[in-house]
């Protein structure tokens, strides 16, 4: 369990120094940056909630959710990955979502958004955008 959680908080650790990499080499070269931290599907469902969800397809994905205890270790790394973004003035949460994180219908996989979930990604990502830049 801890050598899990460990191997979660160094993911977290990586993702933040290569945003801020991303951030001094934009700065650097005179752009702006911005980072999206990203929805995927099961963020702050608990067991329970699984358990309860009603489609065929949704409950297909949730089983190997469950058997790789994916549903903790996702929510763990986005609870980590969360605050560290609320600390980056250019880093926007896109991660509670509710449309983007428990919509099945947006994905091809639990991981994975299918080309409608990325139309619609594409469109909070314009929209929460332009309500930083303006």
């Amino acid at each position: 369990r801890k050598e899990k959680i460990d191997q979660i908080n160094r993911a977290a650790n990586i993702w933040e120094k290569n945003i801020l990499y991303m951030n001094a080499i934009s700065n650097a070269r005179g752009a702006k940056y911005f980072v999206f931290l990203q929805p995927t599907w099961g963020l702050d469902m608990t067991r329970k909630d699984i358990f309860n969800l009603s489609t065929k397809k949704e409950k297909e994905a949730s089983i190997r959710l469950i058997r790789s205890n994916y549903i903790e270790r996702i929510n763990l790394l986005y609870k980590i990955m969360r605050e560290k973004c609320q600390k980056i003035n250019y880093c926007i949460d896109l991660s509670q979502n509710d449309q983007l994180t428990r919509n099945y219908n947006f994905y091809s996989d639990p991981r994975h958004l299918n080309a409608i979930g990325n139309k619609k990604l594409s469109k909070e990502i314009l929209k929460s955008f332009l309500l930083v830049t303006n």
